[in-house]
């Protein structure tokens, strides 16, 4: 007759008992975020006063110098990237976190 094992597993335990809170040495797997956007090199006087009034005093729409427009348009963009990676990474610093406290204890079993 085969054997049947219903009881948790070592790592299942150490899953279901790992702390609520992530322990700082913990980084989860993600891919990398997004790079940043590099302001334009070279700025004339008019762009550089486009862009210094950006975000502050003038919206895209108000941008007169096409060049300082497309870069506030690209720092947007990425923007919206990195608060989407930063949301996806707070998710993931909680939902991968029991695995790799349960992984840790493990590996710490092992050398004893």
């Amino acid at each position: 007759m085969p054997s049947i094992n219903l009881g948790l597993t070592a790592r299942d335990y150490f899953i279901a008992h790992a702390p609520a809170e992530p322990q700082p040495w913990f980084k989860p797997v993600m891919p990398p975020p997004p790079p940043s956007v590099q302001i334009p090199a070279e700025m004339t006087d008019e762009e550089r006063n486009e862009y210094y009034g950006w975000d502050e005093y003038l919206g895209i729409e108000d941008m007169k110098c096409p060049r300082i427009r497309d870069y506030c348009e690209r720092v947007n963009a990425h923007r919206t990237l990195a608060q989407a990676w930063n949301s996806e990474f707070e998710k993931q610093h909680y939902v991968q976190w029991p695995a790799a406290w349960a992984d840790a204890m493990l590996r710490a079993r092992g050398a004893e």
